[in-house]
């Protein structure tokens, strides 16, 4: 399939600028972020080059058994699901590998000495918020990806009014949040902290207020 080129291409491209950008890395590099941006964890060199792309592999593991072994995602779409949940798992796994691999690289570079990039790797997480709030509304019932609540798995019409809530409130609080990236201290850390948790936590009260609501109607 096309999909598992392209995660192969990303793989490669991550793998062969590790080894290009590998000698030119300072012996102690840093592998973790605080909420201000600061790094406050240091680690080997070996760590960093070997984390993303254990990561993309994983990913890309993802990629290829979940759609086989998951019993709902393995079934055939229903005449009225939309057309647009069709490979829209594999569009947002690829994404994904892709934002992976360029922060990755990029951090490299960085790190390297060969590129001053001080402060673009803050834009990384909402950037993420913001692929996944759009791949959500198309992604379809299954057990992996998307709000997975008892109430949107019992229902494929509470699934999609609860995953395109969710989509909205990913993409437009990962935009804000790539607005207040680069304010001061710790304000842009908290804001994403702050949506991660509204954009996560409303949908599953909504699911559930949505399943009641259709079991209301069908009695």
């Amino acid at each position: 399939m096309n999909h598992h080129r392209i995660a192969l291409g990303i793989f490669l491209a991550d793998l062969v600028g590790t080894a290009a950008l590998f000698s030119h890395l300072p012996a102690s590099v840093p592998i973790h972020w605080g909420l201000d941006g600061e790094p406050n964890g240091f680690g080997s060199r070996v760590e960093l080059a070997l984390l993303a792309p254990a990561m993309l592999a994983l990913l890309w593991g993802l990629l290829a058994v979940l759609d086989r072994i998951d019993p709902i995602a393995s079934r055939p779409l229903e005449d009225d699901a939309p057309p647009a949940e069709r490979g829209a798992f594999a569009s947002l796994s690829l994404s994904l590998m892709g934002l992976g691999m360029l922060a990755h690289l990029g951090l490299l570079v960085q790190l390297a000495g060969l590129a001053r990039l001080q402060g673009v790797g803050a834009l990384f997480a909402p950037l993420v918020l913001m692929v996944i709030g759009n791949f959500l509304p198309r992604v379809r019932p299954n057990y992996f990806a998307g709000m997975r609540t008892p109430w949107t798995l019992a229902s494929a019409t509470v699934w999609r009014r609860t995953n395109r809530l969710a989509g909205k409130l990913f993409f437009w609080g990962g935009l804000a949040c790539a607005a207040l990236a680069f304010a001061p201290g710790r304000t842009g850390g908290i804001a994403l902290l702050g949506v991660a948790l509204v954009a996560s936590l409303a949908p599953v009260v909504a699911s559930y207020v949505w399943w009641r609501e259709e079991q209301r109607a069908a009695r």
